[in-house]
């Protein structure tokens, strides 16, 4: 080190270099990163810092991810290296971290999270166990993280032979959050006209993922036990969750439930499309194509709009081709603010199911 006088013992001024070294190797680096060019990405201020990262971890993630430089310089974002295809990649990454920030934000002045545990068709004091979830059961989600399901500890014979118990606390606590909800959602009809309410409930499985400590998996649970841990906690330490949709429904539930005739709304209409995109600033815009029939006696504008399917439109969508034109129309929408999400787990039977709560309107939600 020229120019350095370093006192102490060998140890020490070995130790000494290595620091030095180090910070000249930062401000190096950073004097190189300044005099690159680059390309600029926008980011509006309030989101730097969820996509720089902790010292710039997801600049780091979405350049291995997409094979494109990704730098802070000078506060800002810029892209320094990649292929054209990479850079475009990296850009859409960004986006794609700055709308679900955007989301976050928006949705947590109103959404409530809440996860229960129904004991039907379990046997009384039935405690519960996490098993690794099978091949058909496992979502796709980041990193490589173990799966599992909530079971019965001990096999308690078919479910028919199980004796339902149905937990009053649990049901009480559900019709109280919906409930909840709804006067939100009726308070903001104050302010936002043709405000409305939409109820949602999908059946599937429920993943559970995330588990800071390996015991949580060979422990044993009563109900109360596992409800705890599957609320968000300050700590950090529950179990997290991920939805599954879709069940095999026996045939004869279908036919006797189904519809005779598809809803006339509907019945002109060949199919919908539904597809997003991000603006430039972040923001994310869906939009939705319904195509009417081939060969139809009727003008596209004769046709009902089904507005009951479009919800928070911000324009109709004008097409440039003329064939186009004439059997599809479509509409600029945005999504729907989410009120409640209850995930209610069945460890007694082979699927859970989640309830939403969403407000919506038939024009720009603001």
């Amino acid at each position: 080190m020229e120019g350095f006088t370093i006192a102490g013992d060998e140890k020490q001024r070995a130790c000494a270099k290595r620091l030095i070294l180090e910070i000249v190797q930062v401000q190096q680096q950073r004097m190189l990163e300044e005099a690159l060019p680059g390309e600029l990405v926008e980011v509006p201020a309030g989101y730097k810092g969820i996509v720089f990262g902790k010292w710039g971890e997801t600049l780091k993630k979405i350049s291995a991810q997409t094979g494109a430089t990704v730098i802070r310089k000078q506060g800002e974002v810029y892209i320094v290296g990649g292929t054209d295809e990479q850079r475009q990649q990296a850009k859409v990454q960004i986006k794609i971290i700055i709308a679900g920030a955007r989301v976050r934000g928006v949705e947590n002045e109103f959404n409530k999270f809440c996860c229960y545990i129904d004991d039907w068709k379990l046997p009384k004091d039935c405690k519960l166990k996490l098993e690794q979830a099978v091949q058909g059961d496992r979502v796709v989600i980041p990193g490589s993280q173990a799966q599992y399901r909530l079971k019965p500890a001990e096999d308690c014979g078919s479910q028919e032979s199980c004796s339902p118990n149905h937990n009053p606390s649990y049901l009480s606590r559900l019709v109280n959050d919906t409930l909840e909800s709804l006067r939100k959602i009726k308070h903001e009809m104050k302010t936002k006209e043709y405000l409305k309410a939409d109820m949602w409930c999908h059946f599937g499985t429920t993943i559970i993922r995330g588990l800071d400590e390996e015991e949580d998996a060979e422990q044993v649970w009563t109900i109360d036990g596992a409800t705890k841990k599957l609320e968000p906690s300050k700590e950090k330490d529950h179990w997290k969750t991920a939805f599954k949709e879709g069940v095999n429904l026996e045939e004869k539930i279908l036919e006797e439930n189904a519809w005779e005739k598809t809803h006339e709304e509907y019945e002109d209409y060949s199919s919908r499309h539904d597809l997003a995109f991000l603006t430039p600033c972040g923001y994310q815009v869906r939009f939705k194509v319904w195509v009417i029939k081939k060969n139809i006696n009727k003008k596209l504008e004769d046709i009902p709009v089904p507005f009951t399917d479009v919800k928070n439109i911000l324009d109709e969508i004008y097409f440039e081709n003329e064939s186009t034109r004439k059997r599809c129309r479509g509409w600029l929408v945005l999504p729907s603010r989410r009120y409640l999400q209850a995930d209610i787990l069945f460890p007694g039977c082979e699927f859970d199911c989640r309830l939403t709560i969403r407000g919506r309107t038939g024009m720009l939600l603001l």
